[in-house]
């Protein structure tokens, strides 16, 4: 007769084994993507391996004591060999038992169950812990010191007006002023005609406490660059190839013959003498790379429109035919590009991940130069040679630009003002002008040339020669735009840097700090389940099992010691474990018969 209560443990075993799979599994939903946390010094991890231990302590209760029960339940009414007891003896003990059980126990289909669900409880441990993973990720949050620059004015820079503002119409020998950028954006040219973008955008002013921070997006006073192709506005025309003539300075031979030079609309040209080769040594100079820079619009082939001109160079070059390594001159490879630098707002989307910067940047739509600023103060009347055009230009000009004027401004379609002061736009432009621009040479068939000028040059005679220094990068450059988006950069780079103080100057950020949260691998507690629930039907099998004919005895020494008579003749004769196992594996017994007698056959 079935007694449930001789299960209470075993029930009570598989009980406290899913209440803590259970709560397991509750703790692991409340933590997942939450926060690390340490409870006096106790980890998640912790939890997690006492809960996953109990839950596989307590199953693994309840499976011993089954697993002991199948040997009364198979030797209660069947004749087995008696070693099979033995067996499960073992299998009650732990794997190894229950792989010899697998392998050697025939007709107990039921106890396999125990015995695969002991083995697979091996792996529980490792399963949980497989279960708690971490993850990081920036957590922002507002720091007054984390700062970016930005510029609603600039006014760095130095303008010397002269004591007596005379007349260039009557007096244009005489200057009225000059001017000078800051050093720091004369620094800033140079870095970025000689450094990558990449480095030259890791020079913008920043304060990030963290090494990760982030910014709202924002709009700032900026130079932007822009290059147009005009190659296919190039002229060609026969001449006498003496555009090198006048340029010599190793007092090499020159030579006259028949030439080809290339001419832009604004008059910027490159020639040669025909037959000239690349790579071939001459006994005459030859031309590689001509320049015409200008802060003028109206002297610019594609530039007119920018009315905020700082700068603009047209650039003619020629190279080796890289498809006929023997072209000669005029067949060679000849490109034309013209590149500006001109003032601008630009809207900014900056952010810093590991100490490395990076910013998204694009030009401002509908920023325009308003219509009220770069006003003359206190402007003589009779300075009639002063026109409309001079009136509107940013370039500088050693007499025309004494005259005094407002902040040049710049209002975005929201209504923000940006300003450069005279100052500044006198100063940069005079920069420019005289490092980026040689004496202006003008020729025409005197000269044995077509009509037309140049105010910078890259050439060959005895050797390289080229003026002025600046522009070699221009010659060494494979990409003008992006040689002068470089250049923008770092000038915005100076810009926002010393920019006029205030509030405005800076933009307030957020501060990211790493955080470790939990990340729950949820397939790995599955094991777990699996070993809980093949427990608990093992329990449910064997109590359906138990009968008259097998007493709930399950692992008890002394119920194994009273059915020691009904097999002690099978075994006296044993001197060995090893032979008691003989004798075991060839005699079948049942200890349970109808009459309570031992049944033999062996």
């Amino acid at each position: 007769m079935r007694s449930l209560s001789l299960w209470l443990p075993e029930t009570l075993a598989i009980i406290f084994s899913a209440t803590s799979l259970a709560a397991l599994a509750v703790l692991l939903a409340v933590t997942d993507g939450k926060a690390i946390f340490n409870w006096h010094n106790v980890t998640l991890n912790t939890i997690v391996s006492i809960l996953s231990t109990a839950s596989k302590a307590s199953v693994l209760l309840a499976l011993s004591e089954s697993i002991s029960q199948w040997k009364w339940i198979l030797f209660g009414d069947k004749m087995r060999p008696l070693m099979d007891f033995e067996r499960i003896d073992w299998a009650s003990r732990g794997p190894l038992g229950s792989l010899k059980v697998l392998w050697h126990c025939k007709g107990a289909g039921v106890l396999r169950i125990g015995a695969i669900t002991t083995i697979i409880a091996l792996a529980v441990d490792p399963f949980a812990q497989q279960l708690v993973h971490y993850r990081q990720e920036l957590v922002f949050s507002n720091n007054t010191d984390t700062t970016v620059a930005r510029a609603q004015r600039y006014s760095q820079g130095n303008q010397i007006m002269m004591a007596i503002m005379l007349d260039p119409s009557m007096h244009p020998p005489t200057a009225n002023t000059k001017a000078d950028a800051d050093f720091s954006m004369q620094s800033a040219v140079l870095y970025g005609l000689s450094q990558p973008l990449n480095s030259t955008v890791q020079q913008l002013k920043y304060n990030c406490p963290s090494g990760n921070c982030t910014w709202p997006s924002y709009q700032s006073l900026s130079v932007c660059s822009k290059c147009t192709d005009l190659t296919s506005s190039l002229t060609q025309h026969a001449d006498r190839g003496g555009q090198y003539w006048p340029l010599m300075e190793d007092n090499n031979a020159a030579a006259a013959g028949n030439g080809t030079s290339y001419r832009l609309p604004n008059g910027l040209f490159l020639d040669n003498l025909d037959g000239w080769q690349w790579g071939a040594r001459p006994h005459y100079g030859a031309m590689f790379m001509t320049t015409y820079g200008t802060g003028n619009a109206s002297a610019t082939n594609a530039m007119a429109d920018l009315d905020t001109l700082i700068w603009a160079a047209a650039v003619i070059k020629t190279g080796p035919d890289a498809a006929n390594a023997s072209a000669a001159w005029p067949h060679m490879p000849v490109t034309a590009t013209e590149c500006a630098l001109y003032y601008c707002v630009a809207s900014y989307e900056t952010r810093v991940r590991n100490g490395t910067l990076a910013e998204r940047a694009s030009v401002v739509d509908g920023a325009t130069r308003a219509a009220d600023s770069w006003q003359t103060v206190d402007f003589p009347e009779s300075w009639d040679a002063y026109n409309e055009t001079m009136e509107a230009s940013i370039d500088f000009d050693p007499y025309f630009s004494g005259a005094r004027r407002s902040d040049l401004v710049l209002e975005a379609p929201d209504g923000e003002r940006f300003n450069v002061s005279q100052n500044a736009v006198a100063g940069i432009s005079a920069y420019f002008k005289s490092a980026f621009q040689a004496p202006l040479q003008a020729y025409n068939e005197t000269n044995g040339t077509v009509d037309g000028q140049i105010n910078g040059w890259y050439m060959n005679s005895t050797t390289i020669q080229y003026q002025p220094s600046a522009i070699q990068p221009f010659w060494k450059s494979a990409d003008l735009d992006g040689t002068f988006e470089t250049l923008a950069t770092s000038m915005t780079n100076a810009l926002r840097a010393d920019a006029d103080v205030g509030d405005a100057a800076r933009v307030l950020g957020q501060s990211g700090r790493l955080v470790t949260y939990y990340s729950v691998q949820w397939p790995w507690i599955a094991l777990n389940a699996v070993v809980v629930v093949m427990g608990a039907v093992f329990l449910v099998l064997t109590v359906r099992r138990c009968g008259d004919s097998a007493p709930v005895w399950k692992s008890s020494t002394l119920a194994a010691m009273s059915r020691g008579g009904h097999v002690k003749h099978l075994l006296e004769r044993a001197t060995s474990l090893g032979e008691m196992e003989k004798f075991a594996k060839g005699e079948k017994v049942v200890l349970f018969g109808k009459n309570g007698e031992v049944l033999m056959k062996g």
